[in-house]
């Protein structure tokens, strides 16, 4: 995997599983960077995983890990207050997992 990113703070700005070398620098500068603050590498799929995931905020991440609304809708529906009140602990441990 080839990528493009910002020196200053490894942001991903592009990525292509083949590019010929330059492809993303000249892309980039097109798009408004400056060819000094960026970057062209190529990464494995963990380094990549990395750059995605450090680049997610609290609302990114609390989206992911968030249990299905079905869960509650169903408990709601069936009148089953533990399944209602374990989704909204699952929700509130997520929100104090990463907080604004």
């Amino acid at each position: 995997m080839i990528v493009c990113i910002e020196k200053s703070t490894g942001k991903l700005i592009e990525m292509q599983s083949f590019a010929i070398k330059g492809t993303l620098i000249l892309n980039a500068v097109n798009a408004g960077y400056m060819k000094s603050e960026i970057e062209e590498k190529e990464i494995t799929e963990t380094e990549l995983q990395s750059i995605i995931n450090s680049s997610k905020n609290y609302a990114d991440r609390r989206r992911e890990e968030y249990p299905p609304i079905t869960d509650y809708i169903d408990g709601i529906i069936k009148g089953d207050a533990k399944q209602v009140q374990n989704y909204i602990d699952s929700c509130l441990s997520i929100k104090a997992k990463y907080p604004k």
